[in-house]
């Protein structure tokens, strides 16, 4: 059965309905809408339950593309006439 809950609405401070709804057993997300009754403000997000698996390198650094060059390149002129 979902939940419903009173929040103070972020952009009028009215009364904000949120709804949390059904979560599965199997499933770690569960959706959370919510909507003032004053402006029409509407918010709408997922909640996760759990931990969440490292994968990678999440350190936020670019990884190299290309290798670097062996040899100076040399820049030959073409006369395009």
């Amino acid at each position: 059965m979902s939940r419903k809950i009173a929040r103070i609405c972020p952009r009028c401070n009215g009364y904000l309905g949120v709804t949390l709804g059904e979560r599965s057993r199997k499933s770690m997300t569960q959706s959370v809408n919510g909507s003032c009754l004053v402006c029409s403000h509407k918010l709408t997000w997922t909640l996760v339950h759990g931990s969440r698996p490292i994968k990678g390198d999440n350190s936020g650094r670019i990884p190299k593309l290309f290798g670097r060059l062996t040899t100076n390149p040399r820049i030959i002129p073409t006369n395009n006439q």
